[in-house]
């Protein structure tokens, strides 16, 4: 990657689901700009450690799955609700039939607390994460205009929240209340940068 970057191939060096120590030892040989991490409501574990090491180094994280693979939007609350052919539940431990009624209820709170602001499940859920610090950015995926809009418009017109609303928020969604883990399975680093520590 130095090699890309002193040929002029490349300005900047990105990475994915780097551990702490991993992440250190790379960018000592290659600097890196941003890690890209999986951060949301439903998933908060690398603000313990990942985080600070990203603060500390200067290097932006890129945070993707902000809204848990649609969890966080109130949408999805029963595996019928993903549709025919849909593989999430398969994949995602958040969304097996035994863990995704019980992290739905927890989006209800987060629905209610939108609401109050005028706000739907999915802005509120960005902009937490938006709200997380300026060296965040959140990358919402989506396969539909309605939902490029609705994303837009929580990176455009919703205001950042302050230290408190963002504590309140999160209230909402204890992370020891949330089920399953980020992949299907049973180890819960699997296809984390934990399997990396």
């Amino acid at each position: 990657m130095a090699a890309v970057r002193a040929s002029g191939l490349a300005k900047f060096i990105g990475v994915s689901e780097f551990s702490p120590r991993n992440l250190r030892r790379f960018h000592a040989i290659c600097p890196v700009t941003c890690v890209q991490q999986e951060w949301s409501l439903m998933n908060r574990d690398l603000e313990a450690d990942l985080v600070p090491v990203c603060r500390e180094l200067g290097i932006g994280i890129v945070a993707y799955s902000p809204l848990c693979r649609k969890l966080l939007s109130g949408e999805i609350r029963t595996t019928a609700d993903l549709g025919e052919g849909d593989l999430r539940a398969s994949r995602y431990g958040r969304l097996e039939p035994g863990n995704l009624s019980a992290n739905a209820a927890l989006v209800d709170d987060v629905s209610r607390m939108a609401s109050e602001r005028g706000l739907t499940a999915a802005q509120l859920s960005l902009a937490w994460v938006a709200s997380q610090g300026l060296d965040v950015c959140p990358i919402p995926g989506t396969t539909k205009l309605a939902h490029l809009d609705d994303n837009i418009r929580a990176m455009k017109d919703v205001p950042l929240l302050t230290a408190a609303e963002c504590a309140a928020v999160a209230a909402c969604v204890p992370a020891e209340e949330v089920r399953g883990n980020r992949y299907a399975g049973g180890d819960p680093t699997a296809g984390t940068y934990k399997a990396n520590m």
